[in-house]
């Protein structure tokens, strides 16, 4: 019986030293930043100017993503979404975040084309790939160091690729055919083409559709798609719809930080920020499909 309690008691003894040494160990290594141990203050505080609005879905899942970074980095990187225009115009933004007024940027590369015109496949195109066909020279046949390389020149590091689904061509005329369209001017990111069929093609940053649209300076515009152009108000003075649009069936954004303050940032969070909005690049694309599709059936 003295020897049952004996053992019984060893037992106990060597299980509180475990229990008091795996305490220790657990204590030592939360001080240390243990997964799920959030920091008191962030060591990077970033602003991530997009080129959507409060209230834009995409705005929203930028917002989302950047919630997901500080979660996953125990609150060490806080990033901080505002909207369009809020440090710099949807043209001079690129410019603005490689010359550091804020760290991050996501918007169509083509309004960096007067830096480097090679953006401008990447983000648009006349009668170019389809959303798959993109991801697919992106990631598996060059397209990602192409861009990384034309990025390079404006100190920007590319981080993530968001293919907008379906675009609409938005009109005040009823168009057929391309010759319908002789004689007429259109908004568009790429006039170059379009000239041979004798529409003066007009590019126009996003602040100025609208009203070019509502004034008549053009009779159609290729923007984004449907519910994009819904929440411009596009819809709403445009009596006619080409879709998909036959001339850009897809727009690309990017995402993009400051490469000194990308180069700040040890690899841990390096990883976390590039995963993180990689994670989320379909959603961009499934999110505007359905929502285009739900804003067609009301009108």
């Amino acid at each position: 019986m003295k020897k049952v309690l004996k053992k019984a008691l060893g037992i106990t003894v060597i299980a509180g030293l475990l229990l008091t040494g795996c305490a220790k160990v657990q204590t030592s290594s939360a001080s240390g930043g243990v997964p799920g141990q959030m920091v008191d203050t962030p060591d990077y505080n970033w602003k991530m100017q997009v080129i959507h609005t409060t209230g834009q879905k995409d705005f929203e899942l930028h917002q989302k993503t950047a919630e997901e970074i500080y979660l996953m980095s125990n609150g060490r990187l806080k990033i901080e979404v505002v909207p369009n225009g809020t440090f710099a115009s949807s043209m001079e933004a690129f410019q603005a975040c490689g010359d550091g007024v804020f760290q991050m940027h996501s918007s169509w590369p083509i309004y960096a084309k007067g830096i480097e015109y090679s953006l401008l496949p990447l983000s648009t195109g006349s009668m170019t790939m389809d959303a798959l066909d993109k991801w697919t020279w992106m990631y598996e046949h060059g397209g990602w160091d192409l861009a990384q390389k034309a990025f390079d020149k404006i100190n920007l590091q590319l981080v993530g690729l968001e293919i907008w689904g379906s675009e609409v061509m938005m009109s005040k005329k009823p168009f057929k055919s391309l010759s319908d369209m002789a004689g007429t001017k259109m908004r568009t990111s790429d006039p170059r083409l379009i000239g041979e069929y004798g529409v003066a093609g007009i590019s126009m940053p996003l602040e100025e559709v609208f009203t070019a649209m509502s004034q008549g300076a053009v009779e159609s515009a290729e923007f984004g798609h449907l519910k994009y152009n819904e929440s411009l108000g596009l819809v709403d003075i445009s009596d006619y719809a080409i879709y998909p649009d036959f001339w850009n069936v897809h727009f690309v954004t990017t995402v993009v930080v400051n490469k000194d303050a990308w180069n700040s940032l040890p690899r841990d969070l390096q990883l976390i920020v590039e995963n993180a909005f990689k994670a989320h690049e379909l959603r961009h694309w499934t999110s505007s499909q359905y929502e285009s599709a739900q804003i067609m059936k009301e009108l």
